[in-house]
């Protein structure tokens, strides 16, 4: 199958003071690697500012490999539902497989 991608994962980053998360996907063929990345969702953003990037943490959820771009946000999006991060109970604004201008490290997935 063409347009697969190589290696992924989704994530979950969680502010352990208030007990939000925020769940997301990423492009990455070293994830075990990935500690330091901390999302790019501007929501979070704000929030490391308010309550201090050293008070979230975050976890892989899955890894994945040659995928396709459809099943990682099914995937991610099914994440978002079952930990019931979309806003007001978690960061999430909206289901990346429902949101037809979602973009994933650059590339643009919601084709």
């Amino acid at each position: 199958m063409k347009n697969l991608i190589k290696k992924c994962y989704v994530y979950k980053i969680t502010n352990n003071i208030i007990n939000k998360s925020y769940v997301g996907s990423r492009l990455s063929n070293y994830p075990e690697n990935d500690a330091d990345y901390m999302g790019s969702s501007n929501t979070l953003y704000r929030e490391y500012d308010k309550y201090n990037q050293i008070n979230f943490s975050k976890i892989i959820l899955e890894i994945y490999e040659n995928i396709s771009k459809k099943q990682l946000l099914d995937n991610e999006s099914n994440y978002i539902l079952y930990y019931n991060t979309l806003m007001p109970n978690g960061y999430n604004k909206n289901l990346p497989n429902k949101h037809l201008k979602f973009y994933c490290s650059g590339e643009n997935l919601g084709k």
